[in-house]
């Protein structure tokens, strides 16, 4: 005989219904996994041991949904389409090779094209991958919006990384966005992203990142003194003959005549030189680390194991967020004359619960849908139900109020004070012991005395540019910029 504890678990006493698989739905949309699903369950039921089905069962009922749908790539197609139905501005295009896979997808819906049609001046892009179990790179073209946020313009899932791709890929963007071009580019310096962006957006001004450079800096020369003095010339607000003066030290000082890297980076000097590319309007990008941002948030809502449709849904829902960001700080930037609730209204009680307490309103909501099922079906159980439950709400509540279990502080009545814990530092030494008092200060990196950092050293000197605007695109008019840099001087400066 099978011990009773086990008869939960055999099949025929395990079904998922309709309401838990929606239930599982709804949550696996939301972004929560199949094993905190399963937990959810648990806490609903009062524990694992009175759930209906096992872990396994939803993990195939997903499986089974599967199989339910089209192909991936039609899937997704099917979705891209029914949104275009339903939006109207929904824009996508896609290309397939010889055998009629599909190769390319790029799409953006409406509100991608209003965010491009009002911060499109500077884009930026980079690839980013695995991110779907085809390990199709992503392409996310990107920008700022007016609240310094991260805006994302459109996207499109590419099998290769060509030249021939990216100018596709342009090409498409171009169209979806009625032919507006931006005025500058910033990219990672991938040399087809250089070469596509030179027949597609000729007129737009394509800076390199600087961290990347200073990386390459590093992996090419191998001398940190030699990459400081390199981001130093590469960022400083120099006049064009002085930073040849810099750069010719630079080159002299490390011994670089000869190295092949160098000279071709210095033949890109207008692509990455403050100097030169002095007057143009950048939106405060110098490197590509807001796509690296952007890449690390999307790798929240999708994994290498991703197919394309739940990849296009989950990207959606990546979006939202995005959105509802940019909705707060809205929110927060007008005068509504409204605090927030959330400081306004606190629970009465302020109670103290604990997992005992939360297992018993789970098992007790789940007596209760039991009740709502059987009860909604007869007029009769329902009266009958429905007096005997507000009989016991009023004969516990009366008793709850006058009993005293609780005071006001959601604590046992009578019982210890207990204080949280001090926080201790590593190896479980205490706050304030003497391994922390030992604690060397910083110090500045520019003069070495303590205090302060290298930003706000006393020691530097302040340089004013001013950068006249010309008549630009969109809502931007003529004026001038004034701004303080915060830079050492350099040696070959008098």
């Amino acid at each position: 005989m099978l011990n009773p504890k086990y008869t939960r678990m055999l099949p025929t006493h395990r079904k998922l219904s309709e309401v838990d698989i929606l239930e599982m739905n709804n949550m696996r949309n939301a972004g929560i996994t199949t094993p905190q699903i399963y937990g959810s369950f648990a806490s609903q039921s009062g524990g694992y041991n009175n759930v209906g089905f096992r872990k396994r069962d939803l993990y195939n009922e997903i499986g089974r949904q599967r199989m339910l749908q089209l192909s991936d790539a039609k899937g997704a197609i099917k979705h891209l389409r029914e949104r275009e139905q339903n939006e109207g501005s929904m824009f996508w295009r896609h290309t397939t090779d010889s055998e009629g896979r599909l190769q390319r997808l790029f799409w953006c819906d409406g509100q991608c094209q209003v965010d491009y049609k009002l911060f499109g001046d500077v884009l930026a892009f980079d690839a980013t991958y695995r991110k779907n179990k085809y390990h199709f790179p992503l392409v996310v073209f990107s920008g700022i919006n007016h609240h310094n946020q991260s805006t994302i313009f459109a996207s499109c899932l590419v099998a290769d990384e060509t030249e021939e791709t990216y100018v596709w890929v342009l090409e498409q963007l171009m169209v979806a966005m009625k032919g507006k071009m931006p005025s500058a580019v910033i990219t990672d310096g991938d040399l087809a992203m250089r070469n596509a962006i030179k027949r597609v957006l000729p007129n737009a001004h394509h800076r390199l990142c600087a961290w990347h450079l200073c990386r390459n800096a590093a992996s090419n020369v191998k001398n940190p003194k030699m990459v400081s003095m390199f981001r130093k010339c590469m960022l400083g607000d120099y006049e064009v003959s002085e930073f040849k003066h810099g750069w010719e030290v630079m080159v002299k000082e490390f011994r670089l005549e000869e190295n092949n890297w160098v000279k071709e980076l210095y033949e890109k000097k207008r692509m990455w030189a403050t100097a030169y590319i002095r007057g143009n309007f950048f939106a405060g990008f110098r490197t590509t680390s807001r796509c690296e941002g952007l890449h690390g948030q999307l790798g929240k809502f999708v994994h290498s194991r991703t197919d394309l449709v739940g990849f296009l849904k989950k990207y959606g829902r990546f979006l939202e967020v995005l959105r509802y960001n940019e909705l707060e700080a809205d929110f927060e930037s007008v005068d509504h004359g409204v605090k927030d609730s959330a400081y306004e209204i606190r629970d009465g009680r302020n109670s103290i619960w604990d997992s005992v307490f939360d297992a018993r309103c789970g098992y007790l909501d789940f007596l209760c849908k039991k009740m709502n099922r059987l009860g909604g079906r007869s007029a009769t159980r329902f009266n009958e139900i429905k007096d005997w439950v507000s009989t016991k709400i009023n004969l516990y509540s009366e008793a709850h109020l006058t009993s005293g279990d609780w005071n006001e502080n959601g604590t046992d009545e009578g019982g210890p004070t207990l204080k949280d814990p001090i926080r201790v530092g590593s190896k479980g030494c205490a706050a304030g012991s003497s391994s922390q008092a030992r604690r060397r200060p910083h110090k500045c990196r520019q003069c070495g005395v303590a205090g302060h950092n290298r930003t706000t050293c006393p020691k530097k000197t302040k340089y004013e540019a001013s950068i006249e605007l010309g008549e630009c695109e969109g809502e931007m008019s003529q004026g001038t910029i004034q701004c303080w840099i915060q830079m050492e001087p350099p040696s070959w400066i008098s």
